[in-house]
């Protein structure tokens, strides 16, 4: 067994907040999830998505928003066949990395209950602007399995959001469903000695 490990951040790089919440009945362990949304004067609107939440799984006794990010490998020569894709599948998602932060910490375990069932029976987990949430290549499940893959070079590709689930800020038509700079990506150079990062970026700079 070969496990490439690394670390992911998914950023807010929009104008403002990302919140989404679960709800449902208390006793359930899996329960779908809305997303409230700046209105930009001061209000919220709400929108139902196909999201849904899900508790532990990797461990952890929290709750996860299901297949929020996706990993792949390809080889360089050949990027759209994808080799092998990411293990991990939770994601709870919280102001734990600063990123180009215009503000301070807002959704975290010790202040919202990011993550965790609320008394009203909410889960509520977000990411502010600015702010990005980390995953470290030892956590649980945080790798892809690159076992029979040979030495050479590989692109790693990251994607938020990969099922278009959460509204975005589109600049010609407002709130949308689109996928707008959910993707960054890596090439590697995979040798006997271990791996070496070569050109990093996000799809906006291809």
């Amino acid at each position: 067994m070969r496990w490439l490990r690394f670390d992911t951040v998914a950023v807010n790089v929009g104008p403002g907040l990302f919140e989404a919440y679960g709800h449902g009945p208390a006793d359930g362990t899996e329960r779908p999830v809305r997303q409230r949304i700046q209105n930009g004067t001061g209000g919220w609107t709400e929108a139902d998505t196909p999201a849904t939440m899900f508790y532990a799984g990797d461990g952890h006794n929290h709750w996860h928003v299901r297949d929020f990010q996706y990993w792949t490998i390809a080889s360089v020569n050949e990027r759209a066949k994808v080799l092998s894709s990411g293990a991990k599948t939770g994601y709870c998602f919280w102001d734990n990395y600063d990123y180009k932060a215009t503000a301070g910490v807002l959704y975290h375990p010790n202040t919202t209950s990011a993550c965790i069932r609320l008394p009203d029976g909410t889960v509520p987990m977000g990411l502010s602007v600015g702010w990005g949430d980390e995953y470290p290549s030892n956590i649980a499940y945080q790798y892809i399995d690159i076992t029979g893959l040979g030495n050479g070079k590989y692109i790693v590709t990251l994607e938020a959001d990969p099922g278009n689930e959460f509204r975005e800020l589109n600049e010609t038509d407002g709130m949308t469903w689109a996928q707008t700079n959910n993707t960054s990506w890596a090439e590697i150079n995979i040798t006997r000695k271990g791996v070496t990062v070569l050109p990093t970026g996000t799809d906006l700079e291809r």
